[in-house]
């Protein structure tokens, strides 16, 4: 995927797994970095902010990790159980434990059968 971007510096796809990449290997920094600018593409898909959000969770930037949640809601997450289940856990670790209870009911409402 670098190598891709070496060649295409416009190629969101290939942008978004190398900040996958960074995500798996618990490089947070180099995740937020690379995701950013992913996210600053007019089309960003909602996945970008999703993980976006969770490596500054990860990071412990809780505003940052919820402003992203926001905009991922915002590009047509809003429904999406994932994201749900992101704001839940963000929720949780600031100790807003029944706004955390409300979005794990919707989150779990959401995955339906799944």
């Amino acid at each position: 995927f670098r190598r891709v971007l070496e060649l295409r510096t416009e190629d969101a796809i290939a942008r978004l797994h190398v900040g996958l990449v960074h995500l798996r290997r618990g490089e947070w920094h180099d995740a937020v970095e690379v995701l950013t600018v992913a996210a600053r593409e007019p089309d960003a898909r909602v996945a970008v902010f999703h993980n976006l959000a969770y490596a500054h969770e990860r990071l412990e930037q809780w505003d940052a990790a919820a402003a992203r949640l926001d905009e991922a809601a915002r590009r047509g997450g809003a429904d999406d159980p994932q994201v749900t289940l992101s704001r839940a856990v963000l929720a949780l670790k600031q100790g807003r434990l029944p706004e955390a209870m409300d979005l794990l009911t919707a989150a779990r409402e959401r995955w339906g059968g799944r």
